[in-house]
């Protein structure tokens, strides 16, 4: 299971911990078996929704506007497709919509035009 906070950095966190009790508060997101921290910034410098949510996705650092696919417009696979070929069960939830281009950057073709019209 893959959990993302949207903005969510060591910043957040600390004043979150701070707002709670104190520096040395523990978190319930803390507790989590395995953390970690992201970089994705695009190929353009200020980094948008659409290549940070490929950069997650993809594991590719892609232009602003792009969601999974290369300059060349070549598809990325995401690594809900790497768990799908290894037959492993796949989703995605999200809130609010899987609409939100930082979202989309796991989803792509046919399988997400037929999400966007059932949401519909």
């Amino acid at each position: 299971m893959l959990l993302v906070g949207d903005g969510l950095g060591i910043g957040q966190i600390d004043m979150a911990r701070y707002m709670a009790e104190d520096k040395d508060h523990e978190l319930e997101l803390m507790q989590l078996p395995e953390t970690a921290i992201m970089m994705t910034s695009s190929t353009e410098g200020v980094t948008d929704s659409a290549a940070a949510g490929t950069a997650m996705a993809t594991g590719h650092k892609v232009y602003n506007g792009a969601i999974a696919m290369n300059e060349n417009g070549a598809e990325l696979d995401s690594v809900l497709d790497f768990a799908q070929i290894r037959n492993k069960a796949t989703g995605l939830t999200s809130s609010p919509s899987v609409r939100n281009a930082h979202k989309r950057g796991f989803l792509k073709g046919t399988f997400t035009e037929n999400l966007l019209c059932i949401m519909q």
